[in-house]
């Protein structure tokens, strides 16, 4: 925003004239000066030029600023929309009422909407004190978290305060996976908690619940924070309410073929 002013003593000012043209220089002065009115206004209208154009840049860098901000928001709009398209067609595919079959789609059809290569499930078993991993498309043998490592475990924490985890950069997390493989460099913990209706307990004369968290990660192209926890905040309730279904249904088929007099 510098204002140049050359003070000149050379009787030829083409130089002057044609550094002007190219706006190369802002103004010219010829020694001596005479008039010291003409140049004390000719300094004013200096500094007024520098404050309008130091104005103007600022009004156009908050212009700028605000168009950016614009386009973040309407790119983070659009990406809800966008999970939220995925996750409506998703829910429609839970159709199926077999506990298994339930559980293979969650491990193979949610992590998709995240854009997760790997994904485990567990599920709170109360009378073991643990979470164990139902399914998963990475891990091979049995995995278990007892409630003792709850300080240690993402996923114990994340169930216990019932919050999306967003881990993205493992190494860097006070976590640890209890010796087993990590989920590559980042991962998403998708906690759910949902509890049978106190007033209409289920056929088998209790009130059981479901508690268990998603586990996701190895993720390519992860999306804004805000974008990921408006996702797993729509897919939290598909699992555990699909989950309960699923066990409540397979308690009615055993009950169907269960005499209670003879066994």
């Amino acid at each position: 925003n510098a204002i140049k002013v050359l003070l000149t003593g050379y009787a030829t000012l083409e130089s002057a004239k044609y550094a002007i043209n190219h706006k190369i220089l802002d103004q010219y002065v010829s020694k001596p000066i005479e008039d010291f009115d003409s140049f004390a206004a000719l300094l004013k209208n200096v500094i007024k030029t520098f404050h309008f154009r130091q104005g103007k840049e600022m009004a156009e860098q908050k212009i700028k600023q605000y168009v950016s901000e614009l386009e973040q928001a309407n790119a983070k709009i659009t990406s809800m929309h966008l999970a939220a398209e995925k996750i409506a067609f998703l829910a429609q595919g839970f159709t199926k009422l077999d506990l298994d079959e339930v559980l293979d789609l969650i491990i193979t059809r949610i992590p998709d909407v995240f854009k997760a290569k790997y994904s485990s499930l567990f599920l709170l078993d109360t009378k073991k004190n643990s979470l164990q991993m139902v399914r998963s498309n990475y891990l091979k043998e049995a995995y278990e978290i007892p409630l003792g490592m709850r300080n240690r475990s993402p996923m114990m924490v994340a169930l216990e305060q019932n919050k999306i985890t967003i881990l993205s950069d493992i190494q860097k997390a006070s976590y640890d996976f209890l010796g087993k493989p990590c989920l590559g460099d980042s991962c998403i913990i998708i906690p759910f908690n949902i509890n049978a209706n106190d007033s209409m307990p289920d056929i088998m004369g209790d009130n059981e619940g479901i508690k268990g968290v998603l586990n996701m990660g190895n993720i390519s192209g992860m999306e804004s924070e805000e974008v990921i926890k408006y996702s797993a905040s729509l897919i939290r309730d598909i699992l555990g309410i699909n989950i309960l279904n699923a066990r409540l249904y397979k308690k009615t088929q055993r009950l169907a073929l269960f005499d209670g007099l003879t066994g």
